[in-house]
């Protein structure tokens, strides 16, 4: 590296901060942060593998009165401590007041319960929590998701069919089951087929509606990514109609999602939901 190099890097680095800094400065989960940021809510660039963010950003965004999170670290770790003994009543006394101040209940699934969930699969990842653990979380995470989900129904016409489900090989049902609701939110009828689904139910499904719908698939780990490829392709040649839609924490980038066979990709699972009501809504017209 060169010594301008050097002196541009230290300057840029001494006037930032990196996302898990901002993070904290912000009170939110890091998760949060990197989700403003690819929303263009929160400026920030990457220098290697690291995001910065400059320090007057920061300060500008807390600043905002529409930034101040209601979902804060303290509201994530509440949780993570709730659900990691099996406490329902508890974690349902950190959910309840956030839902009900919350501008829009998508805040309870990107804010709260996915970073809550993403930390205790990082910390089992990492032999910091037991199986059992990661079960009494996932258990209550469900229970959790039965209570919100009322408020993610949008009381307008229907409009549109969108099918959600993991691909065989991802056995993880809660990311589809949240991806769910927030579709829900935007009109569609969705219908959430879960985990290890194979290709044969999603071509049923789509024989059922003519090819006419949307089907989302979401991939949380390498094991899923090969399933949601070929389904991918099998259905675009049955049902060329039919809209394909893979996402998820495996997904890695537009081209990546490209590749896999999907239609278009998103990094924000808000937008994602909202494209693929908006397809829905196309296809029923």
């Amino acid at each position: 590296m060169s010594t301008s190099t050097r002196e541009a890097t230290d300057t840029t680095v001494g006037s930032s901060l990196t996302l898990a800094e901002a993070a904290d400065r912000l009170g939110v989960h890091y998760m949060t942060a990197y989700r403003y940021v690819r929303l263009g809510r929160l400026e920030a660039h990457k220098v290697g593998n690291v995001w910065l963010v400059p320090l007057s950003a920061v300060e500008a965004f807390a600043s905002e009165p529409s930034a101040r999170p209601l979902a804060t670290t303290d509201a994530v770790d509440a949780l993570v401590d709730a659900m990691v003994i099996g406490d329902e009543d508890e974690a349902w006394s950190v959910i309840e007041p956030i839902l009900r101040t919350a501008p829009s209940a998508e805040t309870i699934h990107l804010d709260v319960i996915g970073p809550a969930m993403a930390r205790i699969g990082d910390e089992w990842a990492a032999g910091q929590r037991s199986i059992a653990d990661e079960h009494r979380a996932t258990t209550v995470a469900r229970r959790l998701l039965g209570r919100v989900r009322p408020s993610f129904r949008n009381p307008g016409r229907r409009r549109g069919v969108v099918v959600v489900a993991s691909p065989t090989g991802d056995n993880h049902s809660l990311p589809s089951s949240m991806f769910a609701d927030l579709v829900r939110a935007n009109g569609p009828d969705v219908i959430d087929l879960g985990a290890e689904t194979p290709t044969e139910t999603l071509l049923e499904v789509a024989d059922r509606f003519d090819g006419r719908l949307v089907i989302c698939l979401t991939v949380t780990h390498e094991a899923g990514r090969q399933h949601a490829a070929s389904s991918a392709a099998v259905i675009a040649e049955r049902f060329p109609e039919a809209i394909v839609l893979i996402g998820g924490r495996a997904v890695h980038d537009r081209d990546d999602a490209t590749a896999m066979g999907s239609t278009t990709w998103s990094p924000d699972p808000s937008e994602a939901a909202a494209r693929a009501a908006e397809f829905a809504a196309q296809l029923a017209a």
